[in-house]
């Protein structure tokens, strides 16, 4: 299973059918069993994981953060079951409807940046001081470096773009900007390398038409 951004495909694995039996609920059970996914995931070099959730904070609270929007388009027409002016309407009343939306989390970060297209004409430089408490392998300060559609990470680096790997979800599926992450207090840094976010992760916004 993959998702695309940046006009690559990523790989992700897709996370469905949480639960927990009641007699073991309210014993941090739920948690237990997505942090320990997380790893075995990480061991296996998986770039992403996905889920529809159940609830935000449940999912939030492991790293997973909106990334994207699922819809439900219906087109109105009077008529037989079979009608051929349908082909001649330059337009049609129409009605959109926001069905779902997805949650996303980075489980191998240096696959994560390196699977993923970026912009074209793009060549930046990202210094990024990244919280993940459930992933300390993703934790610290690294440099994301852009050039040719193509991403690199490496340890290191000033830190100048301080967020939490939820934080770094929405902004790496182009969901939400820098700017819509700092306003919300998920994201600190100079404007300068809040700019080079912008650009790195720039594009159409992000939706999935699979539900899972």
């Amino acid at each position: 299973m993959a998702q695309w951004f940046g006009g690559r495909a990523v790989p992700m694995t897709g996370i469905a059918g949480v639960a927990v039996a009641p007699e073991a609920r309210a014993r941090a059970v739920g948690r237990a069993l997505i942090r320990e996914t997380l790893q075995e995931l990480h061991k296996e070099g998986v770039a992403l994981s996905a889920l529809y959730p159940s609830t935000l904070p449940f999912y939030r609270a492991s790293g997973y953060e909106l990334a994207g929007s699922r819809f439900h388009r219906k087109a109105f027409w009077y008529g037989g079951p079979v009608s051929p002016l349908l082909l001649l309407l330059k337009e049609q009343p129409r009605s959109l409807k926001l069905m779902d939306q997805w949650m996303l989390r980075l489980v191998h970060l240096e696959s994560a940046f390196s699977e993923r297209g970026y912009p074209a004409g793009v060549e930046a430089e990202l210094h990024l001081a990244l919280e993940d408490p459930i992933l300390p392998e993703n934790a610290g300060n690294w440099i994301l470096e852009v050039s040719g559609s193509r991403g690199r990470v490496r340890p290191g680096g000033k830190g100048e773009l301080r967020l939490d790997v939820g934080a770094l979800a929405a902004l790496y599926s182009g969901y939400l900007s820098p700017d819509q992450l700092a306003a919300a207090g998920r994201l600190e840094g100079s404007e300068p390398s809040k700019a080079a976010a912008a650009r790195m992760f720039a594009g159409t916004p992000p939706w999935l038409a699979d539900f899972f």
